[in-house]
Formats: C-alpha cells, structure tokens, sequence
C-alpha cells in the first residue's frame, strides 16, 4: 500500500510508536529516510526516501537516517515513469544488511569471474568502485578527473569556485569523510598545501582499522589518479577489495 499503512514490524507485526528525536529532524535535503505511516504513531516496515525538500513531512514522519552514497540509483528511481502517481515499473530491493564503515563497500557490483576450477566456470566476485572526493581549484578541473577515472569510481566534485573558499572546500570534504560517505579525497597539485588541514576524523581513528591519512588524501594529477588509486590507497592496497580497474 502507497498510505503507509501497509508493512509488518518487527515488534509481532505490530505498529510502533514515533521516536520523538526523528520526529523533530527535518526532510531538508536529498537522501533522508523516513519512515512511512498513516497518522501518529502507526509505524511498521515502510519507508521512503526524499529526493528534495519535503516540509509538509516534518512533524509527521521518523527520520532515521540518510544515503551516504549510491545517489546514482537515486537518479535512477527518479526516471521511472509513473501514472496517477504510482510507478509503470517494478522497482525491487534485492538484498539489504548492515552498514559497517571501511568495511562494507559504499559502490561496486557483482562479476562473474572466469574460473576454470570453478563447477559452474566463474566465481562471484564484488568489484569495487572507490567513492572519491575531488578537491581542486575549478569544477572544470574535476571534471577532467572525472573523465581520466570513468566509471572507475564514484566522483563527489568539490571546487573552491563553487564552494566559495578553500575553508568551505575543506570542511565539506571533513563532512564527507566525517560520516563515511566517500573512501578517498583526491587533491589537485594547485592546493596540496590544504593535505595538512584533511586530518582524518574522530569517527575513522575511533574504528581503530590502522589507515593513515596519506593513504586516504592523496595528491594527484587527473592522468595519474587511477594509478594512485591503486597503489597508495587504503582500498587499493586492502586484500579483501578487487578495484574496478583491474577486472
């Protein structure tokens, strides 16, 4: 059902009350998840996902928390076709679990690797696609990372010249990091001096997973970014992560 009604709880199947700190947040942004109801306190299993402001659901819905990365399959739901407001096509979750930092893969998908031990021929194999923050002086020149990296990784565009000083590039970049929505930053040549202002947060050294900063914010040149990728980054040089590249 589309009227929140629908859906099962955890708690026997039984509707559950509003939590009193999600009621307050508000559905100012893309990628905030709420959950769906019918009227007060009628909670089960539903939930939606913003994809802009919505006022109207403030006070209303239990905001219990946010889309670190995937915005990509965002824009993809926003270009299913709906009639009377309701989708011409099917849209499924497949699998779900938890989350857990610099462990959990933020972007990639499944491949069949050819393996001629294997019964069926292949092996299931989970590539990797780096989330990436750039942090240059110019949108233009992200966009030059972008297009050296290709669907490599998964690119967050920060420019001084969008964000209005290097100050606020930095502490957007922080934010990122801070809330574990991208793996790596990138640093334009023109601002490397900003590296010693990019300590890790709290919430990175606090998961005790012994990565350094230099293995997090790297200094490169857009034709020479996949390559430090690879061989400077924590995910290039982890044992458990196969990167896009190198398929």
């Amino acid at each position: 059902m589309d009227n929140g009604s629908a859906g099962e709880s955890i708690y026997n199947g039984k509707k559950f009350k509003d939590e009193r700190g999600g009621l307050g947040l508000k559905h100012d942004r893309i990628g905030v998840v709420s959950m769906g109801n019918s009227g007060k306190n009628s909670n089960t299993s539903q939930f939606f996902i913003t994809f802009g402001e919505v006022p109207q659901c403030d006070g209303k819905h239990v905001v219990f928390g946010q889309v670190l990365s995937g915005f990509d399959v965002l824009e993809a739901l926003q270009m299913v076709r709906v009639q009377d407001e309701k989708p011409l096509s099917s849209v499924k979750i497949t699998d779900c679990g938890a989350f857990h930092p610099l462990v959990t893969p933020g972007a990639g998908y499944w491949y069949d690797q050819p393996d001629a031990e294997s019964f069926l021929g292949y092996t299931p194999t989970f590539i990797l696609r780096p989330r990436i923050a750039v942090l240059s002086t110019t949108h233009a020149v992200c966009d030059k990372f972008k297009i050296m990296m290709g669907s490599n990784v998964v690119v967050t565009s920060i420019s001084v010249d969008c964000e209005g000083s290097q100050n606020a590039a930095s502490e957007r970049v922080l934010a990122l990091l801070a809330s574990f929505a991208v793996d790596l930053v990138l640093v334009a040549p023109a601002y490397k001096t900003l590296v010693d202002t990019l300590d890790l947060p709290h919430s990175w050294s606090e998961l005790n997973m012994g990565i350094k900063r230099d293995e997090v914010v790297i200094v490169s040149k857009p034709i020479d970014a996949i390559q430090m990728i690879s061989t400077l980054s924590w995910v290039g040089k982890g044992a458990s992560f196969q990167l896009d590249d190198i398929i």
